[in-house]
């Protein structure tokens, strides 16, 4: 009986898997170190074995337990114990190994091994050949880095399309762009959705590196690397960093780098500078003025300027869309035409913010529409309760804001402070005004420019005669920075002259300037105009000196305001301050007659015309203007009078 033909060996696979001088042989159960065998225990081995296997990702203690234990109840301490044994065993890595130590303890977290990882698989069968398609594939994979993936979109990008096929034009003109804008404007949002365009686009890989846990500027390049799936211990970071990304085509989104662009500014010019297929997109309140670097300022979504609308029209508004969708998923009721209005306050409450809507519409769902149309204040704007999921600094918006004001040198805090008493636009000078006596002005021109590149004062480039301002909810969190200060009285009387000053010189150009070029110079002023004399009637009397310092500046300003109260077509509002405050100014002790007979005259303002097209002036009797000069040289002279002599 013949025998039968021997079988052929049957094949089998080892996987290999090597970093620095050490291969794990992971079906033999052996470690070696250039060629030499390495005695580990049975546990021990497992934990390498995973520890390679999950290269540059933190194992946790409980993970590695179910693991190399499974089935086995054992003390916590148990990985620790092993673990020590390991290191020993592993010894320090070396120069060329990319990494201080092979394993790493990262606190609260777990394990995780440094340094890189080819995987290999090789035939029993013919000692010292390679699959070459395993080998190819798994080289592939070790070549790439493991990205930081994106974050994933929970809800619909609204009202940004336009801004969206903006950014999307300078990623693909620019190779670093920067989205700046305020805390809570929806820059990381925005930023995600235009990443996941350009990558459908274009194909690029995609890193994302979130730099708001950072507290400091010492691990920025630490947190890069994590991002990008290199470790962050190796001895040459930014070396490791440029190895890994060469050759390759990536867009690398770096979010929330306000905090640390002094850092971070020298560290992205460099791998823009050796790494020509790469480029950044990044989030931050402040631009990093670098060479090269494309600005886009993100401004608040459009909201209606009316409350007279239905609500489809309101919905025309991005910012009542958002409020809508937003508080219908907080289980707020269905809306209908009489909610237009209402809605469309509120969106214009809350200044367009994103943030700011998000918080808000949450309340629609515990509180009807009505009752926080009516009760919206500020301490509500500022401080309304947000989603859980939500990083802390943006669960309201005054912690966005305080993220932002934490950056601030005193200087920027001091101006920042001053500026909340500006209720609508201002210019340079009138900043610098304000400032004056308290700063000297150059200090005050570099922290006004400065806020506003930290996006904390708005500024309009097509505004050429008032073009900084603060979004509402921004002046209100300024503003109780401010009444926590002693600064506001005299800030106050400040702002109040200044006011006066500048209607003293709308007057004069009254007979210079025709209607148009006239308001369009001055009529901005009138909130600011308004938001004075109210301080000023509702200020406590003081000292008999202050009443009647307060007095001069509040008739001056009420008087030499009526041009501006006409154009505006504010008579009747005039006619009534102006009551007011004669009524105010009588009940004063000593007062002068010419002063109430001053503002009696002043109601007298009437509008003149002149003839030729779009030439209307304004202007008040010549007697009045005669009486008003006497008026405020009659209430200086009392304020005088009535100082205590020392």
């Amino acid at each position: 009986m013949s025998s039968l033909p021997a079988s052929p060996p049957q094949a089998t696979a080892e996987v290999l898997w090597r970093f620095g001088p050490f291969v794990v042989y992971e079906t033999q159960r052996r470690l070696e170190r250039a060629g030499e065998a390495v005695r580990l225990g049975f546990r021990s081995f497992e934990l390498l074995l995973q520890l390679v296997k999950h290269a540059g990702k933190v194992l946790g203690k409980d993970e590695l337990l179910a693991t190399v234990w499974a089935g086995v109840v054992v003390e916590d301490a148990s990985v620790r114990v092993q673990m020590s044994m390991l290191r020993k065993a592993l010894g320090r890595p070396g120069a060329g190994d990319d990494c201080v130590e092979w394993i790493s303890n990262i606190p609260l977290q777990g394990y995780r091994l440094n340094g890189k990882v080819l995987r290999e698989c090789s035939d029993t069968t013919r000692p010292g050949t390679l699959s070459m398609a395993i080998a190819a594939s798994f080289a592939s994979q070790s070549a790439a880095p493991a990205f930081t993936k994106l974050p994933t979109r929970l809800t619909r990008l609204i009202g940004r399309e336009a801004d969206l096929k903006r950014l999307l034009t300078a990623m693909d003109t620019s190779r670093i762009v920067t989205l700046a804008g305020l805390g809570g404007i929806g820059k990381t949002r925005l930023a995600i959705r235009a990443a996941e365009c350009h990558q459908a686009r274009t194909g690029m890989q995609i890193g994302f590196v979130d730099l708001s846990p950072l507290i400091g500027e010492d691990h920025v390049a630490g947190a890069l690397a994590r991002a990008l799936g290199v470790p962050s211990d190796a001895p040459d970071t930014m070396r490791a960093i440029h190895r890994q990304l060469e050759g390759r085509d990536v867009l690398l989104l770096i979010d929330n780098c306000e905090h640390v662009v002094d850092a971070l500014a020298p560290l992205i010019a460099g791998l823009l500078a050796e790494l020509p297929k790469l480029r950044i997109l990044a989030t931050s309140r402040e631009a990093f003025r670098m060479e090269g670097e494309r600005v886009l300022r993100l401004a608040p979504l459009v909201v209606p300027e009316t409350d007279r609308l239905t609500l489809a029209q309101a919905m025309r508004s991005a910012a009542v869309e958002l409020l809508v969708e937003r508080a219908q998923a907080a289980g707020a009721r269905q809306f209908g035409d009489s909610d237009g209005g209402l809605l469309a306050r509120i969106a214009r409450q809350v200044d367009g913010i994103p943030l700011a809507i998000e918080l808000v519409a949450a309340r629609l769902g515990v509180q009807s529409i009505n009752d926080l149309a009516s009760r919206l204040n500020d301490h509500m704007r500022l401080y309304s309760a947000g989603n859980a999921t939500v990083l802390a600094r943006h669960r309201t918006l005054a912690a966005a804001l305080d993220w932002s004001i934490a950056l601030l040198n005193p200087q920027e805090l001091r101006l920042f402070r001053f500026l909340s008493v500006f209720r609508g636009r201002f210019d340079l000078n009138s900043a610098l005004k304000l400032a004056e006596g308290d700063m000297d002005i150059e200090s005050a021109f570099d922290a006004l420019i400065s806020l506003a590149n930290k996006s904390l004062v708005a500024f309009d480039n097509s505004d050429a005669v008032a073009p900084y301002r603060l979004l509402g909810t921004t002046r209100s969190y300024a503003a109780n920075l401010l009444s926590r200060t002693d600064e506001s009285p005299a800030l106050g009387r400040r702002h109040a002259e200044l006011m006066r000053s500048l209607m003293d010189e709308a007057t004069a150009q009254l007979s210079r300037l025709d209607v148009d070029a006239w308001t369009e110079r001055y009529a901005h002023h009138l909130d600011d105009v308004r938001a004075a004399l109210d301080a000023w009637l509702e200020q406590p009397g003081g000292t008999e000196a202050d009443a009647a310092t307060g007095t001069e500046v509040g008739v001056a300003l009420a008087v030499a305001s009526v041009p501006l109260w006409f154009q505006a077509s504010q008579a009747e509002e005039y006619r009534d301050r102006v009551l007011t405050t004669i009524n105010r100014v009588e009940r004063l002790p000593g007062a002068d007659a010419k002063t109430v007979a001053g503002l009696r005259l002043a109601l007298t303002a009437r509008r003149t015309s002149r003839a030729g097209p779009r030439s209307e002036r304004l202007g008040m009797d010549s007697e009045a203007k005669a009486l008003y000069l006497s008026a405020a040289r009659s209430a200086s002279d009392s304020a005088l009078n009535r100082t205590p002599q020392k």
